[in-house]
C-alpha cells in the first residue's frame, strides 16, 4: 500500500522547473530567491488558500456533470477528474514507476471530503451553462469578441441571470485553469487549438472584422456544442445521395460530407476545392455530365454551411454564393497548324508556350 503524502511533500519531490511551471497558475513573488523547498513551502501555502480549493471543486464538479451528461463511465470520469487535479498540481504519479497511479495529497482530499457541495450548486450549473455557450460559440464562429458572447447570451438565456464582464471573465480564467479549449486573448475568445495554429486566428480577425454576426436561436446554437454537428439540410442529404451511389455505403458516405463540411466551416472554400476532394475520397466519374453533377451538388452544399469567415452566414444569406465557372473547351493543336487566336500564323510561332 503506498504511503499518503502532503500537498508539501509532494511538491518537494518536483524539480525546479516544474515548481515554477506551477506559479504561472499561482503566482508567487519573488520566486527566483527562493531555493526549490523554499518554494514548495510557499506554494502549498498558496494552493491551499480557500479561493483555490473553491475553484478546484467548482472545476471537478462541473466537469462531473459534463461527464455525466454525455454518458461516460463512473471510471472514466473518476481518471478524467484525476487528470484535471494533475494539471493544477494536486494530484501526482510517477513516471518512472509503470505501474503508477494518480495520488491526491491527502490534506487535499481532506480539505474537498470537508467542503459542503451545497454551497457551490448553483455556481457549478451557472459555470455549465456558460461553458457550454462558449464552446457552441466556438465551433459556430471560431472568434468572436467577449463584448458579443455577453450580448448573444443575454438575448438567448433571457430566462437566467444576466450574465456581465467580470463573471465572465472569471468562468474563462476556470476554464483555462480546467485546461478546457477556451481561452480569451486581447478581448476575442477562441479556442485553444486554434489559437495554436500560427497567425490563424489573426487572417481570420481580418477577414471578419466589419462583418455582422449570424444570430442562431438558443436551440440551434447549443447544437453546435458538439464539434461534430453538422446541420443535415437538403443540400448535405443531396451530397450524401450522391457519394453513396458511387461508393455503395451510407454511413460512409455520410462521414465523407460531414468531413468536408466541418473543414469548410473553418476555412474559404474555393470550387477548385471540391475536385480535390472527390480525389482525397477515391470518388471517380464515369463522364463530364456525372462529374459535372457532383460539383454543382458540392457547390450547393457548401452555400449553405455556416462558416467562421461569415461569423456564421451561409454564402447564400450574404449573396455571394460560389458558382462552377464554364470550363473552356481544351482544344488539341499541332505545331505547325494555324494559331486558333485566328492571327495566321503558325501556332508554334504564336501562342504554343503563352
Amino acid at each position: 500500500m503506498r504511503k499518503e503524502r502532503t500537498l508539501q511533500q509532494q511538491l518537494s519531490t518536483l524539480t525546479r522547473k516544474e515548481l515554477d511551471k506551477l506559479t504561472k497558475m499561482y503566482p508567487i513573488k519573488g520566486k527566483s530567491k527562493l531555493k526549490k523547498l523554499e518554494l514548495a513551502e510557499v506554494l502549498t501555502l498558496e494552493m491551499k488558500k480557500d479561493q483555490y480549493i473553491r475553484e478546484l471543486i467548482v472545476i471537478i464538479e462541473e466537469l462531473k456533470l459534463a461527464m455525466k451528461e454525455q454518458g461516460f463511465s463512473d471510471e472514466y470520469i473518476k481518471a478524467r477528474i484525476l487528470s484535471a487535479m494533475w494539471g493544477l498540481g494536486y494530484a501526482f504519479f510517477d513516471l518512472k514507476d509503470i505501474d503508477s497511479v494518480y495520488e491526491v495529497a491527502s490534506d487535499i482530499k481532506e480539505l474537498i471530503n470537508n467542503f459542503d457541495i451545497n454551497n457551490i450548486s448553483n455556481e457549478v450549473k451557472r459555470y455549465h451553462l456558460v461553458k457550454n455557450a462558449l464552446t457552441a460559440a466556438n465551433n459556430l464562429y471560431g472568434v468572436y469578441e467577449v463584448s458579443f458572447f455577453i450580448e448573444l447570451f443575454n438575448e438567448l438565456f433571457n430566462d437566467v441571470k444576466p450574465l456581465d464582464y467580470d463573471e465572465l471573465t472569471q468562468y474563462v480564467m476556470l476554464c483555462a485553469r480546467a485546461n478546457s479549449d477556451i481561452i480569451e486573448c486581447s478581448g476575442y475568445i477562441t479556442s485553444n487549438s486554434i489559437f495554436l495554429i500560427d497567425g490563424f486566428v489573426q487572417e481570420l480577425l481580418d477577414v471578419i472584422e466589419i462583418k455582422n454576426y449570424y444570430i442562431p436561436t438558443k436551440d440551434e446554437l447549443m447544437k453546435y456544442y458538439d464539434e461534430d454537428y453538422v446541420e443535415k439540410t437538403k443540400e448535405f442529404i443531396k451530397a450524401v445521395d450522391l457519394i453513396d451511389r458511387k461508393i455503395k455505403n451510407r454511413q460512409k458516405a455520410e462521414e465523407i460530407v460531414e468531413s468536408n463540411v466541418r473543414s469548410a466551416r473553418q476555412r474559404e472554400i474555393i470550387v477548385q476545392d471540391i475536385s480535390i476532394e472527390f480525389r482525397i475520397n477515391k470518388i471517380e466519374f464515369k463522364d463530364k455530365k456525372e462529374e459535372k453533377e457532383f460539383q454543382e451538388a458540392y457547390v450547393d452544399l457548401y452555400n449553405n454551411i455556416r462558416i467562421w469567415q461569415e461569423r456564421g452566414f451561409t454564402l447564400n444569406e450574404i449573396g455571394k454564393p460560389l458558382s462552377i465557372m464554364p470550363v473552356k473547351k481544351v482544344v488539341s493543336v499541332g505545331r505547325n497548324e494555324p494559331c486558333p487566336c485566328g492571327s495566321g500564323k503558325k501556332y508554334k510561332k504564336c501562342c504554343l508556350g503563352k
